[in-house]
């Protein structure tokens, strides 16, 4: 018998707001990895609000907002705000909903993540120390549920009929 291994894909993202800028980073984060995106389904994505400092910053007084550009055409497809996890320690989560990725071609666009507080503007923050604002997605067609009805397997016809398995002259 064999064995299929699965695990869950639950992509983390660190996001860094420099508020204060007396602080100094202490562990280099050179890059963000790309976030993979696939069609059909929900994509949680899980953010952790950072300082420069790498404490946790508490999101109760501000929210998360992530925008899913496409980069080829240069729009945004879709803005989310993210849900609160746990504020104190400024985890938030965003669902990227199946029918906004179904606007987009499988390739790498990107997320931009914002600080949205009220009364002030909006504040770009970082995914990695290099004040990179751009966190790569790559949209993959993975899941793809169906339905018999609409499968075309080309060969497949009525058994009572007599082509049945007519797969044409192949001796050309």
């Amino acid at each position: 018998m064999q064995n299929i291994y699965v695990y869950v894909y639950y992509p983390v993202v660190d996001v860094q707001l420099l508020d204060d800028f007396s602080t100094r980073t202490r562990y280099n984060q050179l890059y963000e990895t790309t976030i993979k995106l696939y069609r059909n389904v929900d994509n949680p994505v899980r953010l952790f609000v950072r300082n420069q400092g790498e404490k946790p910053l508490d999101t109760t007084n501000f929210d998360v907002v992530v925008d899913l550009v496409d980069d080829y055409n240069k729009v945004t497809v879709a803005s989310y705000t993210g849900t609160k996890i746990n504020a104190a320690k400024g985890i938030c989560e965003i669902i990227i909903a199946a029918g906004d990725i179904q606007q987009i071609e499988s390739r790498f666009h990107y997320l931009l993540v914002k600080r949205k507080q009220v009364g002030h503007d909006p504040k770009v923050a970082y995914v990695d120390d290099n004040y990179n604002v751009r966190l790569p997605v790559e949209v993959h067609d993975g899941y793809h549920p169906y339905s018999p009805q609409d499968l075309d397997l080309g060969l497949v016809s009525d058994p009572n009929e007599q082509n049945f398995y007519d797969l044409g002259d192949l001796s050309q």
